[in-house]
């Protein structure tokens, strides 16, 4: 059969691409924009080696010189990401406890022929989202990220995705004001949190208990998860 698509000698090119920056001489740019949030970054896409890519920021002006958003791979043939495909050791750990979470959602009160509901805080190259949406068919995702140029970058990826949609808005905020703009009263199964501040941590008010009770209270389902 072919050979797994993060093989060892995959997984020891990726090693090698962990500063977006340091190996930027033999990886051209296929994608460029400007950073919303800082005017001296930009949100890159570089091609590599056997069909893989990297997105992330660069030149920042908080001396961050680099953060991965995404690496993935795309069909050369099509020029599609290919979905199933995930080799950042996190977004493995947030897609395992997305799935296991589901046998907690079998039972949703009359639920079971409506879409299981993501929100993912944070999209970056939209990995997470891209890979669940594959993998749960009927479901349906709302990313809020906070970086415009992050974004427009993710966009460029194919194939669209119909049952993903992104709004580009402080999570903080989103969250707050979520209960008095959602009249449907509309909650979601999963809440995925996957941000990180210029020093890639993730900043303490998404941990915080008045944080967590707000999602309990007004955006999660009685059986609903959070991944962090």
């Amino acid at each position: 059969g072919s050979p797994p698509l993060d093989g060892p000698l995959d997984r020891e090119a990726i090693d090698s691409w962990r500063a977006t920056s340091s190996t930027a001489a033999s990886a051209p740019v296929i994608y460029s924009v400007p950073s919303s949030m800082d005017p001296d970054a930009v949100i890159e896409i570089r091609r590599r080696a056997d069909g893989w890519r990297t997105m992330g920021i660069v030149g920042s002006r908080k001396g961050v010189s680099s953060i991965y958003h995404g690496i993935f791979r795309v069909d050369e043939s099509t020029v599609r990401v290919v979905p199933g495909v995930v080799v950042s050791d996190y977004i493995k750990t947030m897609a395992v406890l997305s799935l296991a979470g589901q046998a907690r959602f079998n039972d949703r009160s009359g639920r079971d022929d409506d879409p299981l509901r993501f929100l993912h805080f944070g999209y970056g190259a939209g990995m997470l989202a891209r890979f669940l949406a594959h993998h749960v068919e009927s479901s349906d995702h709302v990313a809020v990220e906070l970086d415009r140029g992050v974004v427009d970058a993710a966009r460029q990826l194919k194939p669209d995705l119909p049952n993903v949609s992104v709004v580009v808005r402080d999570a903080l905020k989103y969250a707050q004001e979520y209960h008095s703009n959602n009249p449907r009263g509309q909650r979601f199964d999963c809440i995925c949190i996957d941000v990180f501040d210029e020093n890639n941590l993730v900043p303490e008010q998404f941990y915080s208990t008045r944080f967590l009770q707000t999602l309990s209270d007004h955006l999660l389902t009685t059986r609903g998860i959070i991944g962090q």
